[in-house]
């Protein structure tokens, strides 16, 4: 729009803004999973099962308390004894592991409160625990994205 000389408003044919003084709008986000998922049909990217069989008493875990949806290796904890555990003596389960089933049964849909009850109850006799591992390329990868450790371990 303009002021013709005589003051009156004069309207432009012209849009007053052009489609390209905007940059493009980006895609929509998409999760994680999704992500994972594309990358696996592609052939860049795999899910690794991985079980370890441990006696009763503790398992020498902590999972991580920032995903409360998932059950997530977090980080080694030390036996009483002081020694290593079975899971962190396992040569390919690492922080960033997803725990995915407790003696064949799958645990995926419990949340990490849920959890808690269910895997202390297991502490009084031997339980095989199934650990998933999602790999990108040689690299260990969270769904949440982010690169946790090489696939050496």
């Amino acid at each position: 729009a303009y002021n013709d000389a005589d003051g009156s408003l004069q309207s432009d044919s012209r849009s007053a803004t052009s489609d390209d003084e905007y940059p493009p709008q980006p895609p929509p986000p998409i999760s994680a999973r999704e992500e994972f998922d594309t990358l696996k049909k592609a052939g860049l990217a795999r899910e690794v099962i991985l079980e370890v069989e441990l006696p009763a008493g503790p398992m020498g875990i902590i999972l991580d308390r920032t995903s409360p949806d998932a059950a997530i290796l977090a980080q080694y904890a030390p036996l009483p004894t002081g020694g290593k555990g079975f899971v962190e003596l396992h040569p390919a389960i690492v922080p960033g592991c997803l725990l995915v089933a407790l003696n064949g049964n799958s645990i995926e849909h419990l949340a990490l409160s849920e959890l808690g009850p269910v895997l202390a109850a297991a502490t009084t006799y031997r339980r095989v625990l199934t650990f998933k591992k999602f790999m990108v390329g040689s690299r260990l990868t969270s769904l949440s994205g982010h690169l946790m450790a090489s696939a050496a371990h």
